[in-house]
C-alpha cells in the first residue's frame, strides 16, 4: 500500500505536472561562480538556488511549505527552507532588495 501511495504521487508530479514537493527538488543544479571570487566577510553561497528563491507556496509567515500530497499533506521540510533562503540570501547580495532580506530573516 505505501508503495502505491508513493507511486502515486512521482506520477502526480512528473506525469500530471502538478505542483508538489518533486518540484521543488528538481532544479537544475549549477555552481554559482561568484560565490569563489575574492570577498570582504561573507560571500555567497556556492550553490545558487535562485529557482528556489521563486517558491511561492508559503504559509502566512512566508515560510515555504512542500505539498507532498495523500496522507502526508503540506509539510514544512527544513533543508528546503534553508535552500529557499539561500537562494534569497544569494540575490540579495547581488542585488541589495530588501524583499531578499526580509525572506533570509524569516
Amino acid at each position: 500500500m505505501l508503495k502505491l501511495s508513493y507511486i502515486s504521487r512521482i506520477f502526480s508530479a512528473y506525469v500530471l505536472k502538478r505542483k508538489s514537493q518533486v518540484s521543488f527538488w528538481h532544479e537544475y543544479p549549477e555552481i554559482n561562480e561568484q560565490a569563489f571570487q575574492a570577498h570582504q566577510g561573507l560571500g555567497e553561497y556556492y550553490m545558487p538556488f535562485f529557482q528556489k528563491a521563486l517558491w511561492n507556496e508559503l504559509d502566512s509567515d512566508g515560510i515555504p511549505l512542500l505539498n507532498y500530497h495523500g496522507k502526508i499533506g503540506t509539510q514544512y521540510n527544513p533543508i528546503a527552507i534553508a535552500q529557499y533562503g539561500l537562494g534569497h540570501c544569494n540575490l540579495y547580495l547581488r542585488s541589495k532588495k530588501t524583499f531578499h532580506l526580509e525572506a533570509i530573516i524569516k
